[in-house]
C-alpha cells in the first residue's frame, strides 16, 4: 500500500516516431501527440478499484486469491520495464527473509496511546489525509513517512534462538 516511489513517472513518445512508421501513442481511446508528457501517478495506479478491489484496506489475502494477473500487472512498486529500480531483486529478497523473521518471532500490535496512531489520516480532513485507516504517505521523489509504533514481544519458546 506504500511503494517506494509513488510519484508521477513521465514518458513522451519521440517526435519523429511518426515519421518512422511507428503507430501513434493511444490511452484509453485518446491519440496523445508526439512530444506530449504523460504519465500515471502510483498511489493512484495501486488504489484504483479497478485493479484493487477495496484499495485502501490492507488485506495481504488479495494476492492468494486465482483472479487475473491483472491486479499484478498493475503492481509497479518499483517502477517498470527500463526505468525499473536496479535493486529490485535484492529488495524483495531483503524484505521476505527480514519480514519471516520478524513475524516468525515476534508478536506485535500498535503502540498504546497517541504514538499508535502516528501515520494514520484525520478524521474530516479534506486534503487527501482523510482516511484514518490508511498509513499516510507523503509524495516526494521517494516517499516519506512518520510511524507506524510498533511495540514487538517475544513469542513462545523459541526466544532463547534470537541471540
Amino acid at each position: 500500500m506504500a511503494a517506494p516511489s509513488l510519484a508521477t513517472l513521465w514518458r513522451e513518445q519521440a517526435a519523429d516516431d511518426l515519421e518512422r512508421g511507428k503507430t501513434p501513442l493511444v490511452v484509453d481511446s485518446h491519440v496523445i501527440p508526439p512530444g506530449t508528457q504523460f504519465g500515471v501517478n502510483l498511489y493512484a495506479l495501486h488504489h484504483n478499484e479497478k485493479y484493487f478491489p477495496d484499495a485502501f484496506t490492507f488485506n495481504p489475502d488479495r494476492w492468494l486469491t486465482d483472479s487475473s494477473d491483472t491486479q499484478y500487472r498493475a503492481f509497479a512498486p518499483f517502477v517498470a520495464r527500463p526505468r525499473s529500480c536496479a535493486g529490485r531483486a535484492m529488495s524483495y529478497l531483503e524484505v521476505s527473509l527480514a519480514m519471516a523473521k520478524t513475524l516468525w518471532y515476534f508478536d506485535f500490535r500498535r503502540a498504546a496511546g497517541p504514538l499508535g496512531e502516528v501515520g494514520q489520516g484525520t478524521k474530516g480532513v479534506e486534503t487527501g489525509f482523510g482516511n484514518v485507516d490508511e498509513f499516510q504517505i507523503l509524495d516526494m521523489f521517494n516517499a516519506n513517512h512518520e510511524g507506524p509504533y510498533l511495540v514487538f514481544r517475544p513469542r513462545g519458546d523459541h526466544c532463547d534462538e534470537l541471540d
